[in-house]
């Protein structure tokens, strides 16, 4: 019997879509083998989060802090950069997640792009 535990958390406030924080290793949580974990358009994962923010210093203040790492800018663009993950924080409004970039994936529909993921 496998126990897969995750507390999943929604903020009220935009700037944090989401947090998930699993404690079950990721062997005992992922189906085996590759095909498994295969996407028909090749997708291996999200490589970037792009968040819209009223402030972009403070917003990139807070997301630095509550995830444990320092804003930097990357090509213009203020940015957080994890293990696995770049988080893009651009002004505007509304404040929240706006985009994502994937990894090793083929040609998107519009509808996908439209919605700000690009490949």
């Amino acid at each position: 019997m496998k126990l897969v535990t995750a507390a999943l958390m929604l903020p009220e406030a935009p700037l944090h879509p989401f947090w998930i924080a699993d404690r079950t290793p990721r062997e005992l949580r992922v189906p085996g083998g590759a095909a498994a974990t295969a996407h028909a358009n090749g997708a291996t994962g999200i490589t970037a989060v792009r968040v819209r923010t009223p402030s972009v210093p403070t917003a990139a203040l807070a997301l630095g802090e509550a995830l444990g790492t320092m804003p930097r800018v990357r090509d213009g663009v203020s940015t957080l950069e994890l293990e696995r993950l770049r988080i893009e924080l651009v002004e505007g409004e509304p404040e929240g997640a706006c985009g994502a970039q994937l990894a090793g994936c083929g040609p998107l529909p519009e509808a996908v792009t439209a919605l700000g993921v690009t490949s």
